[in-house]
């Protein structure tokens, strides 16, 4: 199983000069978590508990969604919390005046990731594929985009200053995780424990 982007450390970077070798890994990793993630899926229904601060009103909308429409809403708040990443990220501003802006973006894509993932897991396999097909299209065309090159290039400059930060900002690579929850088991066990994910 291929390590998910989000736990790369400075080790593993590439070098400075390599601006499309960084695109075209970001690539082939949220190609191969997105291949994962349409085909890990199983048919277990099991509940799990409410995120901290999710409504019931949110639940029950989530819920009344079709597989392509949840796909859709899913993809579309992925791209945007790494697109909203890259461009607050664009001016690589200094790590202390920004942490806490993209922890906040990360933490509330986070909640609205795993208020779908339920609805998804409420779902059966084949919806599910559904759902995962309409995410991979959402992303299709993210790495020919502008803010998609600053993205990797905000990555790479926070790789070397601050690892720990560079982490986050890959997190957002591989963000939608957090709607599937066999893939954010598999991949982070003990933040599907935090959730309340079993």
């Amino acid at each position: 199983m291929r390590r998910r982007q989000g736990a790369l450390a400075p080790a593993h970077r590439l070098s400075p000069n390599s601006t499309w070798g960084v695109a075209l890994l970001a690539v082939v990793v949220l190609t191969a978590v997105l291949l994962l993630a349409a085909c890990g899926g199983s048919s277990d229904s099991a509940s799990t508990t409410a995120v901290t601060g999710a409504s019931s009103t949110s639940s029950t909308a989530a819920a009344a969604l079709g597989a392509d429409e949840l796909g859709a809403q899913i993809g579309t708040i992925y791209v945007t919390a790494l697109k909203d990443a890259a461009l607050a990220l664009k001016d690589k501003p200094d790590v202390a005046a920004v942490r806490t802006q993209i922890e906040q973006l990360k933490n509330d894509t986070i909640a609205k990731l795993v208020e779908l993932g339920r609805a998804r897991e409420a779902m059966g396999t084949s919806d599910r594929a559904k759902v995962d097909a309409k995410i991979t299209a959402a992303l299709g065309a993210v790495g020919s985009e502008d803010w998609y090159v600053t993205y990797n290039e905000v990555w790479k400059h926070y790789s070397g200053v601050d690892s720990d930060f560079a982490n986050t900002v890959a997190a957002f690579n591989v963000i939608g995780q957090y709607a599937n929850f066999d893939l954010l088991k598999q991949q982070l066990p003990a933040e599907a424990t935090r959730l309340g994910i079993n």
